[in-house]
């Protein structure tokens, strides 16, 4: 008997979407919007569809650069800007959406993040520079059809012009080169944009979006005393869900929607199809406080304790090989390309396909 068809861990209780997240540049904050479409990859748009590389080509990214985290990235998605600043954040309990009734998550205004004993993270080489505006590809009203300066099928070497306006007369200091050139600065060595549709994803096998149940980052919180927005921003998943009727989803309902390694589990958002690969890998990005870079003591360690403690029946097997695992890695069959996801999408079990070789 799979996962899917096991009658613990199928389709009920009924299944929405809550909250969609997309982070454009990778490695940066994400922000919440209503709709998104699926890009060529898999991926939704805007999704990682900058990336910031070093004068070799190299990622530079969360798992490198620990400084990456103290760049507040504040997203206006109507003129498909971000304005990038090093500083304090004006939410720092993440996307609101995100939280969990009270009496799921314990205290719902904890702040928590990393406690006084957090070691201090590396500061960056270079200089703070001043705030600045920049335009991003790809913000679109989910439908594909643009609304924003960068169009999600500008080239990859097209720019901005600098002191470029918004239709509210924001400012715009340049595209993805200009603000590959700010994070330079600040970090103290040479870093430049990759912009592309598709995406940089994350997996570049299970490219889809990652999918994680509201329940479960209210129980991750109470393990550490976050609030679950401060879990959404450490572990970065795309897709939260939530209960669509009277019964609660259970915490770590995402791990009904994958099989073993030849099987995928087909799952409906919408008018559109995921299929579930497997539980996300995690690397050292999430053992971070998102506002600072610096390390939660045994965040890893706790974490895969409590994960081990807390698996379902349906969770157990080599699929969950030292456990630091969380949220749903997805793959995306082509014809969906274009779809569009929104926020109240019913989402479904809907059977098992093979596996892609």
């Amino acid at each position: 008997m799979t996962r899917a068809d096991d009658g613990d861990a199928g389709a009920a209780p009924t299944a929405e979407l809550d909250t969609i997240r997309v982070y454009p540049v990778k490695s940066l904050d994400g922000v919440a919007v209503d709709a998104a479409r699926i890009g060529p990859d898999g991926g939704l748009v805007p999704d990682r569809t900058v990336a910031l590389v070093d004068a070799d080509g190299d990622y530079v990214n969360g798992k490198r650069e620990p400084a990456l985290h103290r760049i507040v990235a504040d997203y206006d998605t109507a003129a498909g800007t971000v304005t990038l600043s090093v500083g304090e954040r004006a939410d720092a309990t993440g996307d609101p959406d995100a939280s969990a009734d009270p009496d799921a998550t314990g205290d719902p205004d904890a702040t928590g993040g990393s406690d006084a004993s957090a070691e201090e993270s590396g500061s960056a080489a270079g200089t703070v520079p001043e705030p600045a505006t920049f335009a991003v590809p790809g913000f679109d009203d989910g439908s594909g059809d643009a609304t924003t300066p960068a169009d999600a099928t500008t080239p990859a070497d097209a720019t901005t012009p600098a002191d470029a306006s918004t239709a509210d007369d924001t400012t715009v200091d340049g595209g993805p080169d200009e603000l590959a050139a700010w994070v330079g600065e600040y970090l103290g060595y040479t870093v430049e944009a990759a912009v592309t549709e598709p995406s940089y994803p994350d997996d570049t096998t299970a490219s889809g979006p990652t999918v994680v149940s509201r329940a479960t980052l209210a129980t991750v919180a109470a393990w550490f005393d976050l609030t679950p927005g401060e879990v959404l921003r450490r572990f970065r998943a795309n897709l939260v869900v939530a209960s669509g009727g009277d019964e609660p989803l259970p915490a770590f309902w995402e791990d009904r929607l994958y099989d073993d390694r030849s099987t995928f589990v087909s799952v409906a958002v919408g008018d559109t199809t995921l299929y579930g690969e497997g539980p996300c890998r995690r690397c050292v990005v999430p053992t971070r406080d998102p506002d600072t870079g610096a390390e939660t003591p045994e965040f890893r360690e706790r974490f895969v304790e409590r994960r081990r403690e807390t698996l379902p029946a349906w969770s157990e097997g080599p699929r969950f090989d030292g456990a630091f695992r969380l949220a749903l890695n997805t793959v995306v069959p082509a014809e969906t390309t274009g779809d569009r996801l929104a926020v109240g999408d019913r989402v479904a079990v809907t059977g098992t396909v093979p596996a892609e070789e």
